[in-house]
């Protein structure tokens, strides 16, 4: 999959955090503001952080009213997915998946800092 720099948007934050509706409401915000004003249409994710995981709810809220958005599991643990479990992903959460290739050459062994890395290039 090609993913075009430019209208993309990922995200990195805090495993655990305190969730407040002025964070929330920040958040969308700026979100919102991504879409419209910078014509960003792709968002990352690695669903390992609790930022992580609010930001991919405010973004699935804005795939509503922005149908062109894209929401895209990055995966750092899994280089080949097929079949039913790349479906369920798919059909349940995110339009589709990503596998850096660069991150073939770890073996498996791919600790937290080199997923972010990857997804910030």
């Amino acid at each position: 999959m090609e993913i075009e720099k430019n209208h993309t948007c990922c995200f990195i934050g805090h495993r655990v955090m305190i969730e407040t509706e002025k964070l929330s409401k920040a958040l969308q915000d700026t979100i919102e503001k991504l879409v419209v004003e910078e014509k960003v249409n792709t968002f990352l994710f690695s669903g390992k952080t609790k930022f992580d995981n609010l930001c991919f709810y405010i973004v699935s809220d804005l795939k509503q009213k922005y149908p062109d958005i894209r929401r895209i599991k990055t995966r750092a643990d899994f280089p080949f997915m097929n079949g039913d479990f790349n479906d369920y992903i798919l059909d349940s959460y995110y339009d589709d998946t990503y596998y850096p290739g660069r991150l073939l050459d770890t073996k498996g062994l791919v600790y937290q800092g080199k997923s972010e890395k990857e997804r910030i290039d």
